[in-house]
């Protein structure tokens, strides 16, 4: 039994991206929901299917900012924002890297895209 379900659903479209299941990237199951990479208080990180020039598909990480009610609550009664500036640091502070800083920690995924729109905030790496 999945124990981080997405918000999402397998097959779901987020922008040009397709929602895969984590653990089995093959499923197709438009009614499931997909098993996220990993979930947190205030994002989400799907596993998704981006398609390339020529009908090439890939694999990559999208994380998208979701906080849940209960950080939203605490923010606002501790008169901060939302938080959505911290995630576009984030944002900013990956696409800054150099490949040389790249090449020694290995753990670190290169920044493709970075978006901020009105109602949905995520970087793809």
């Amino acid at each position: 039994m999945p124990t981080n379900l997405s918000s999402f659903t397998i097959g779901q479209s987020i922008g040009p991206y397709k929602v895969l299941d984590a653990k089995h990237p093959d499923l197709t199951n438009s009614e499931q929901k997909a098993e996220a990479i990993g979930r947190g208080a205030s994002a989400e990180v799907c596993m998704v299917q981006q398609t390339l020039t020529g009908g090439v598909t890939i694999n990559r990480a999208l994380k998208l900012y979701s906080p849940n009610a209960k950080i939203l609550t605490r923010r606002r009664e501790a008169g901060l924002s939302s938080g959505r500036e911290s995630f576009i640091d984030e944002i900013k502070a990956i696409s800054s890297f150099n490949l040389s800083a790249l090449y020694l920690i290995q753990q670190l995924a290169i920044l493709l895209s970075g978006k901020i729109k009105r109602r949905q905030t995520s970087f793809l790496c």
